[in-house]
């Protein structure tokens, strides 16, 4: 399960979103809490990897879905529609896989 979460973790590190593409979207914001929501994520997908400990926090984290159909799960509770970005729902979608694989190891340890 391990190499399916580190192959996710590659596969997320090789996909780029430019924040500047969507200067002028109603989705400019929610962006930013993508990019945040990758970067905690892969943090805690790392720790796994190493085999060092999670806290509780990150393991709510992990149980918390990104994407629900083309709707974004903001932290604050908002659904976002991410329909008309394509790209934004690629990317989420990549953060998601390493977020699943993650909580699965997880689960499995207990």
């Amino acid at each position: 399960m391990k190499k399916k979460l580190q192959d996710a973790l590659i596969e997320l590190a090789n996909f780029k979103l430019r924040v500047n593409d969507f200067i002028d979207t109603a989705v400019y914001e929610v962006v930013f809490d993508i990019i945040t929501a990758d970067t905690f994520i892969s943090g805690v997908a790392t720790k796994i990897l190493d085999s060092s400990r999670i806290s509780i926090a990150e393991k709510t984290i992990l149980d918390r879905p990104l994407l629900d159909n083309f709707y974004w799960l903001s932290p604050d509770g908002r659904k976002v529609d991410i329909s008309k970005f394509p790209q934004i729902i690629e990317y989420v979608a990549q953060i998601e896989k390493v977020r699943i694989c993650g909580k699965k190891i997880v689960q499995s340890e207990v």
